[in-house]
């Protein structure tokens, strides 16, 4: 759905705006600048307005409404739910049951997981639309913010295990991927500031000593790092850098498995891959 989520109260508020929703010009004006910036995309003055609108007209529910939506957009979380609760303040009895979702959304992603699952169960018990791909989303963050109270409540005790001298070495090891078996562990090493991928089989549940993954991936010339294995092992993602073929800087590669031989890689190419530098683990 991309922008749906964020976009469904922007609509419905845009169609509400013909009725009028507040008697203080000052406080319209700034809410009609803010719907121009928001056709610019320019959420930071779109924000600005609202607040000056919500500022002229406490009682403004729409104002605060959109500035909730903006703020989740940018992952304001913390200023979204602030709006959304001040919304739900004004007039909670009649408020469009999305208006909880939205709320929830914010509160699960500053962790107020208590909250997050009142309000998340108030939009599944209310909202009477049809979308799907919305209704499943909101059945996720139920579960999310149950698992968290639940996590919170009972957790689990972590205890990290240094693998040992047959995995790790004086080298820098990391970036490490497993097969959905649990057989076949798959990391980088960077030797003298070169990247490589290196292989290790578990046999009687212990971890052989490592060996290059395969010389169609690693390279001398270039660096090879943050690798992903799909969980067959049948494929092998991975960014490359500074290859002839390559958009920009850095780009994905994938190379296929047949039988015990990994097949010379291809970039995956544009749209994934493009000609800005973006970010990368490669040096």
């Amino acid at each position: 759905m991309k922008k749906t989520l964020f976009l469904f109260f922007l609509f419905i508020v845009a169609l509400h705006t013909g009725a009028q929703t507040t008697n203080i010009k000052k406080a319209q004006t700034n809410f009609d600048k803010a719907q121009n910036y928001l056709k610019q995309d320019n959420y930071d003055l779109a924000v600005s307005a609202l607040l000056d609108a919500v500022k002229e007209d406490p009682s403004f529910q729409f104002a605060f409404i959109q500035l909730g939506d903006i703020n989740r957009r940018t992952k304001n979380f913390e200023a979204a739910k602030a709006a959304y609760v001040s919304a739900l303040n004004i007039g909670a009895s009649n408020s469009d049951p999305r208006l909880f979702y939205g709320l929830a959304e914010s509160e699960l992603n500053t962790g107020d997981y208590p909250n997050a699952l009142t309000h998340i169960q108030l939009f599944i018990k209310n909202y009477k639309g049809s979308d799907k791909e919305f209704i499943n989303k909101a059945n996720k963050y139920l579960k999310d913010c149950e698992f968290s109270i639940s996590a919170i409540k009972s957790p689990q005790k972590y205890e990290p295990v240094n693998l040992g001298k047959e995995i790790n070495s004086s080298y820098r090891d990391y970036f490490p991927s497993i097969t959905a078996d649990g057989e076949k562990l798959i990391f980088s090493r960077n030797i003298d500031g070169n990247e490589d991928f290196y292989i290790s089989n578990k046999a009687n549940n212990e971890w052989n000593t490592p060996t290059p993954l395969s010389d169609k991936i690693n390279t001398a010339k270039f660096n090879e790092g943050a690798q992903s294995i799909s969980p067959d092992g049948s494929y092998l993602f991975f960014t490359g850098c500074n290859r002839p073929d390559g958009l920009g800087r850095c780009d994905i590669y994938v190379s296929h498995k047949e039988g015990n031989t990994w097949g010379e890689p291809f970039n995956l190419g544009s749209p994934l891959n493009s000609p800005f530098l973006g970010f990368t683990t490669c040096n």
